[in-house]
């Protein structure tokens, strides 16, 4: 039986935080931006090979996957083929902002 084949799609909110999780760990040291990007890699292949094995928040269809060696969680929806990532965002966001950031 053959997987199905999924792609990632980033919000363009999702790739503003991103860009400032990055920017703030190249300040402080270039390697660790190169690091948070292999944390980000790892987890698009995790997600790419089985993206319902991650937990469901607490609204509507959305999900999260955790980065590895750093303290951020990247929010996505499964919608067909596709898997879109809406946020990333430090693990202690509180649910409430969780929720308002994915209504918009």
């Amino acid at each position: 039986m053959l997987s199905r084949l999924y792609t990632i799609k980033y919000s363009d909110e999702s790739i503003e935080d991103l860009s400032a999780i990055a920017s703030h760990y190249e300040e402080i040291n270039v390697s660790l931006k190169v690091r948070l990007k292999d944390s980000v890699m790892t987890a698009e292949t995790d997600l790419l090979r089985n993206p319902f094995a991650f937990a469901k928040v607490s609204f509507k269809d959305f999900r999260r996957i955790l980065l590895k060696k750093f303290p951020y969680k990247m929010i996505y929806r499964i919608e067909n083929d596709k898997i879109h990532v809406f946020a990333v965002l430090h693990q202690s966001r509180s649910n409430r902002y969780i929720r308002k950031r994915l209504k918009k």
